[in-house]
């Protein structure tokens, strides 16, 4: 039998009043919604009269009724704030936590309070589990206390069910990305599969999930694409994926740390062929063809294909934002050594070597601006000789002089 708990007058439990008083105002006039869900009668009007008139409350005495109340109130503006559930009612299993999880499963806004008569940490974890917020037992909590906990569970549920509403709208989106889009962990574990990554590789969506991203990635390049998730620092290069079928997919890999959780990768994927056939829509270099310059036309980093002396073949618009070097085509048959600092060129061809036979390595130089300053850069070169669509060194550079 629950039995109301008259606090003592002491300091304690006069703070914990004026607690409730600020709770009260803070939540204005309107009364609070439980559903109490207990088969002991007594109980259930114990737990009223500890409510008093800060709550309305509806009792059911099974679980059953207890659903039929939460359906005639699921869309009203007076849908219960909380549930205080019972684990022995006369419908489901005995001391279980079936029915907190029944409850989470079919009315998962709404926060459950499970109210036992008996101490028992393994029941308790099991309702935590199952999904219930706060587990109190029979005559331990007086009215103000009840009340407290209610108001938190609310408004935790609440404030979890406005993330799980902007993570559905995320999804969303990401679903209806043009690109693929993976996310993982730190280690390179995957967690998520956008819809057109899973089409891309041939897989159904969660065929990836739990796997490392490099077991799609060719193992030419799997080097690469392992220093693109240990760096996550947005930049990008070119790798093959192997689908499904046990195909080729040419693809530019950009992997991210994500901005709120550090140990949380995002890499974008897009497909390379479809950006090939791009570029004649465009009108961008026919006569070489790569595919990159769709892709990389608004980019800051400069995108250029290499013949494997290092001439340029092909440049991104960012060449002639950084270096004067005209785009396209127009710079094709011109060597980058002119605007190498001296001092750096033995480096920048041992990097052009070190590129020609698949290494994907990073070099760091200097060159000349189109102003002719000196600025400090990076680059790092992939192998895509013998790609049909690019049929050069494919070089990613990014000015870090700001670094």
């Amino acid at each position: 039998m629950l039995t109301t708990s008259t606090p003592a007058p002491n300091d304690a439990a006069a703070r914990l009043l004026r607690l409730s008083a600020l709770e009260n105002e803070a939540y204005g006039s309107r009364r609070l919604h439980v559903l109490v869900v207990d088969d002991n009668h007594a109980d259930a009007a114990v737990l009223a009269a500890l409510l008093g008139d800060s709550a309305r409350v509806t009792t059911a005495a099974t679980l059953k009724a207890a659903f039929d109340a939460l359906g005639a109130h699921e869309d009203a503006a007076d849908a219960p704030d909380c549930v205080l559930l019972d684990l022995g009612l006369p419908d489901t299993a005995t001391e279980s936590a079936d029915a907190v999880a029944a409850i989470a499963t079919r009315h998962p806004r709404i926060p459950v309070l499970v109210i036992t008569g008996q101490e028992d940490d393994g029941l308790a974890m099991e309702a935590v589990a199952a999904g219930a917020q706060d587990v109190l037992v029979k005559g331990a909590f007086d009215g103000p206390d009840l009340l407290r906990r209610i108001r938190f569970a609310a408004e935790r549920k609440r404030v979890w069910w406005s993330v799980v509403r902007a993570d559905r709208r995320h999804r969303r989106i990401l679903e209806r990305a043009g690109v693929g889009v993976w996310l993982g962990t730190s280690d390179g574990e995957t967690t998520y599969v956008n819809t057109r990554l899973a089409g891309l590789l041939g897989l159904d969506a969660n065929d990836l999930i739990g796997h490392a991203l490099t077991s799609v990635v060719a193992r030419g390049d799997h080097d690469t694409a392992k220093a693109l998730l240990d760096e996550a620092v947005g930049t990008h290069a070119f790798v093959s994926l192997v689908r499904a079928d046990g195909s080729s997919l040419p693809v530019s890999l950009t992997v991210s740390r994500a901005e709120d959780e550090p140990n949380e990768l995002v890499a974008f994927v897009t497909d390379l062929r479809g950006v090939h056939a791009a570029d004649h829509v465009d009108h961008v270099d026919h006569d070489h063809g790569h595919g990159a310059a769709a892709l990389v036309d608004k980019s800051w980093d400069i995108i250029s294909v290499h013949d494997r002396q290092g001439r340029i073949q092909w440049t991104s618009a960012a060449a002639t934002k950084l270096l004067g070097v005209p785009a396209g085509g127009a710079a094709a048959g011109m060597s980058m050594i002119d605007r190498i600092d001296p001092d750096d060129v033995e480096r920048e061809n041992d990097a052009v070597r070190a590129w020609r036979v698949g290494d994907a390595c990073t070099v760091a130089y200097r060159v000349v601006d189109g102003t002719g300053a000196l600025r400090h850069v990076e680059s790092v070169g992939s192998n895509m000789l013998d790609h049909p669509g690019i049929g050069g060194i494919v070089v990613t550079t990014r000015d870090v002089t700001d670094r």
